[in-house]
């Protein structure tokens, strides 16, 4: 039987690769920095990503995965889920494809920026959420 190229889980899930591990599937860990000491320290094999750097470098991800053999990416939370369409079209050798992705990541990620801010914003503003009155999200 063929070794199995090894998955790209983007984000940090102890439940998600405890699992990997459970069924024999290889992976990497692509997690944001500060979280790849103790997965080192268990052996896992791990690099680190700022998910929400948008066009600058990017092609330092995609290496890093292609010098472990990764087949493809795997979006473990939201803010990923650009990230793993991007990195997929190109490991699947679709430049036309990758583009479009590349475009709809950087769009998904600023309109989701422009989210956390107006949220973020509420209180300030002068709204019933600053006046202490219960808010619904």
């Amino acid at each position: 039987m063929a070794k199995k190229a090894p998955v790209a889980l983007l984000g940090y899930s102890l439940e998600t690769m405890e699992a990997a591990k459970e069924h024999k599937i290889p992976f990497v860990a692509v997690v944001p920095e500060g979280f790849d000491i103790a997965l080192k320290e268990d052996g896992v094999d791990v690099t680190t990503w700022d998910f929400g750097m948008h066009n600058q470098n990017s092609d330092r991800l995609y290496e890093k995965l292609v010098e472990r053999g990764v087949g493809h990416a795997v979006p473990l939370y939201e803010e990923t889920v650009e990230w793993a369409g991007s990195l997929n079209t190109r490991l699947q050798k679709d430049p036309r494809a990758f583009q479009r992705a590349l475009l709809f990541r950087d769009k998904a990620m600023m309109k989701r920026n422009a989210q956390i801010r107006r949220h973020s914003c509420w209180g300030i503003r002068g709204n019933s959420l600053a006046r202490g009155s219960p808010g619904v999200f």
